[in-house]
């Protein structure tokens, strides 16, 4: 059963972070107990081993660790651990989403599929058990715990998901074409049933026969993709070669990690043996934790804590869409006027939190900023420009006047008491019309 642990951490408090490190159940303290109890008991083997050996050998035994400490190092545990626990998450979150909920087609069988009488209400309630049994059909057959709970068809007709003559048709259809897959059978008689629908009138029109064929085929197609990830898993030997490197990574630390040199300058080393491999259930817990948990994501239709409730989902699905299409269906509560034209929120929180759009922001800010206007000059005519010597003869750019007239090409205007901005000082030139001109050679 999955477990949800989100009620712990509403707020980021200490108390809550403890609460949920000290869970039992779907935690990894329960995933690798016992490998972490192994791992002790082979490293406390193999360190009491060494104590006992004699001088020479002890000195063998120490080259020996120095190789396997060198060796430990070359094993990439991290990246291969990471690569495969990004593939395997991707892979669970999107089986997770291709679970049947039949809401959708159920609201619309109870829409499109008409009549009060004893005959159109039978449709609909036929329809809603057909998607499910297809449902359950699939599920059986790829989880453990649907597996458990309807171990033949006899268990479905005893639910209440299969008739008599529908579990004798199936086993016929079974028998006779051995080599199909025969959980889209409920779906074939489900179309087959909406077909009759709208023969006798229940449904009103082929455009509305036409939606309701496309949604149960929609979940033909969702129930075949979880199939086929049933069918076609991760390459077995990528899964191999990320087990083989978790646990060869720990085999060599059990030789590794029994004695530990520390640096005392000089050159001068001194050996400690490890009484109590700290950092080495730090890594355990880390890598080994890792692998269990991309292990327990591998097949989420299995028994793990951390594994999808199938059997709720089920019982959940049954049980709406018979409200749908049957309890509920053509119900509507007396309309009344509400009361929302004179709520007023006087929640402080909801005013606090109200959505503030960003540029209002920056319009608040400007309106602080005092703005002083500038000093206003008398205006100067452009007369006096044009009676410059300077901008005549076109000096004050540091050239001679080419012949067009400048005054009718630069315009000034004060801005300031110190500043003035030129207009027009790159427009350019016009063109000069030249008469052709024949040469005559005498």
């Amino acid at each position: 059963m999955t477990v949800s642990y989100t009620n712990k951490l509403s707020t980021t408090r200490l108390s809550g972070l403890a609460r949920v490190l000290f869970l039992w159940k779907a935690s990894v303290y329960k995933a690798i107990w016992k490998e972490t109890i192994l791992f002790m008991i082979l490293f406390y083997t193999v360190g009491t081993l060494f104590k006992f050996l004699d001088e020479p050998y002890q000195k063998h035994f120490k080259l020996i660790i120095a190789h396997f400490h060198a060796g430990s190092t070359l094993i990439p545990v991290t990246f291969v651990l990471g690569f495969f626990i990004d593939k395997v998450a991707k892979r669970w979150w999107d089986i997770y989403k291709k679970v049947l909920w039949p809401d959708r087609l159920m609201l619309k069988i109870a829409c499109m599929v008409e009549g009060e009488n004893e005959e159109s209400q039978m449709i609909r309630r036929t329809l809603a058990r057909y998607i499910n049994l297809s449902s359950v059909l699939v599920l059986r057959d790829i989880s453990i715990r649907v597996k458990m709970r309807f171990p033949s068809l006899h268990h479905l007709v005893i639910a209440g998901l299969m008739t008599e003559e529908e579990m004798e048709e199936f086993k016929h259809v079974t028998k006779t074409h051995k080599l199909v897959y025969m959980s889209f059978l409920p779906i074939q008689w489900s179309v087959n049933l909406a077909y009759k629908a709208r023969k006798a009138e229940y449904i009103k029109t082929d455009q509305l026969l036409k939606h309701v064929v496309k949604e149960i085929v929609d979940v033909k197609d969702q129930l075949n993709l979880i199939s086929c990830y049933d069918w076609v898993n991760l390459p077995l030997v990528y899964t191999q070669v990320v087990t083989i490197a978790v646990y060869s990574f720990f085999f060599t630390y059990l030789i590794s990690g029994q004695v530990v040199e520390i640096e005392l300058g000089n050159g001068n080393k001194e050996t400690i043996t490890s009484m109590i491999p700290l950092f080495s259930l730090i890594d355990f817990l880390f890598y080994m934790g890792l692998l269990k948990v991309a292990q327990a994501m591998i097949n989420p239709f299995g028994a793990d804590d951390d594994d999808f409730e199938l059997n709720y989902i089920i019982d959940r699905n049954v049980q709406v869409s018979y409200l749908i299409v049957d309890t509920c269906r053509g119900k509507l509560p007396v309309v009344t006027t509400d009361c929302t034209t004179t709520f007023d929120s006087k929640d402080l929180d909801s005013l606090k939190d109200k959505f503030v759009p960003s540029a209002s922001l920056i319009e608040q800010e400007m309106q602080r900023i005092v703005v002083e206007p500038p000093e206003e000059r008398p205006w100067t005519p452009l007369s006096f420009f044009r009676s410059s010597s300077l901008l005549s003869n076109g000096s004050v750019f540091g050239r001679h006047s080419n012949g067009w007239n400048s005054s009718s090409t630069f315009r000034r205007r004060f801005r300031s008491e110190n500043s003035f901005q030129l207009y027009g000082s790159q427009r350019p030139r016009r063109k000069r019309k030249f008469k052709n001109r024949h040469l005559s050679l005498g």
